[in-house]
C-alpha cells in the first residue's frame, strides 16, 4: 500500500526474525480495533494508534498494513534489528508498548551506557558481548516494569491498562 516500497515489502516478508518477534509476542497482545478514551494512544489496531498515526483508517487498517508499518518504523528503528536474537523480540515488542525512544533508553541503560543512546550501535554490540544476557533481560524488564508503575503513578487513569502491560512484560522473561 501507500508509503511502502516493494524492497520493503519483499524485506520484511523475508524477515523470519521479525515474523518470529510478531509471533511471540505482538500478535498475542496486539488485536482487532479498540477505542477506549482512557487510552493516551486513541484508537488502536495491531499496535498501530491514532495519536502517532493520525492519518491512518485504524479502524479499517488491515494485518499485513499494520505488519508494514511495524517493521519499517519499529523493528527498523534505531537498529533494533541488529540486536541478537535473545534481546531483539523483547525490544521491539516494548517500543510498540513504550514508544521505540524509550525502549532503546531501557536497552541503554540494561546495558550500562548513558541514557540518550538512539541506535545500537558499536558500544550496544560491545556491551553485548561483554555482558550476561540474562542479566540485561533482568534489567531491561526492571526498566520496563519501572515505566509501567511510573506512568500509572503520573496518571491514574492508566492503571485499567497495568494489568496487561505487567503481563506482557512479564512475558519477556
Amino acid at each position: 500500500g501507500p508509503g511502502f516500497s516493494k524492497e520493503l515489502i519483499d524485506e520484511m516478508e523475508n524477515d523470519t526474525r521479525f515474523h518470529r518477534a510478531m509471533d511471540k509476542y505482538v500478535t498475542e497482545h496486539e488485536g482487532g480495533y479498540v477505542n477506549i478514551k482512557e487510552d493516551r494512544g486513541k484508537e488502536t489496531k495491531y499496535g498501530i494508534t491514532k495519536k502517532w498515526y493520525p492519518k491512518e483508517d485504524i479502524k479499517n487498517m488491515t494485518k499485513e498494513r499494520a505488519s508494514a508499518i511495524l517493521y519499517r518504523d519499529y523493528w527498523n528503528y534505531g537498529k533494533i534489528n541488529t540486536l541478537p536474537d535473545d534481546l531483539v523480540d523483547i525490544v521491539f515488542d516494548n517500543a510498540i508498548v513504550q514508544g521505540q525512544p524509550t525502549a532503546m533508553k531501557h536497552l541503554h541503560e540494561a546495558l550500562d551506557l548513558p541514557k540518550g543512546g538512539t541506535i545500537v550501535g558499536k558500544e550496544s554490540h560491545k556491551k553485548l558481548q561483554e555482558l550476561d544476557h540474562d542479566l540485561i533481560k533482568k534489567r531491561f524488564i526492571k526498566n520496563v516494569q519501572n515505566r509501567e508503575d511510573e506512568i500509572t503513578e503520573k496518571d491514574p487513569s492508566q492503571k485499567l491498562f497495568q494489568k496487561g502491560w505487567r503481563i506482557r512484560s512479564n512475558h519477556y522473561k
